[in-house]
């Protein structure tokens, strides 16, 4: 019998005690199983195990959350956070373009004929600034 069924069951038989409803025997117990989709995640051990400390610390499992998640976010008509890019200084973002040309070989990298000619144009580069 799922925990609504057996409330429902406390609370007919407390009424019929109390004489405010007219129930001499409950002989009929009624379960109501609510029917369920399955939903297959595939997610990395180490973040479903933090997941389940995390959850079971609040006395709810992963499949609670799951279910908290999606119906927030049905509530809200989307995700129940804000989903955004993130943001880099100006002098990162060209690191990060530099590297992807480079990568996709439209720039040529600057190559060095030893660590020591990499680490004097280093130092030079932090003396002029």
């Amino acid at each position: 019998m799922t925990i609504l069924c057996k409330m429902f069951h406390v609370v007919l038989t407390l009424v019929a005690q109390q004489g405010i409803l007219c129930v001499s025997e409950i002989t009929r117990e009624v379960d109501f199983v609510a029917k369920t989709a399955n939903i297959n995640v595939r997610i990395d051990p180490e973040t479903k195990s933090n997941a389940e400390k995390l959850f079971s610390s609040f006395g709810i499992t992963v499949t609670d959350a799951i279910n908290i998640f999606l119906r927030k976010s049905i509530m809200e008509g989307g995700l129940p956070f804000e989903v955004k890019q993130p943001r880099y200084n100006a002098e990162t973002e060209a690191a990060i373009n530099e590297a992807r040309a480079i990568m996709g070989g439209q720039v040529q990298a600057k190559r060095y004929s030893s660590a020591g000619a990499l680490f004097e144009e280093l130092d030079a580069e932090e003396d002029g600034e």
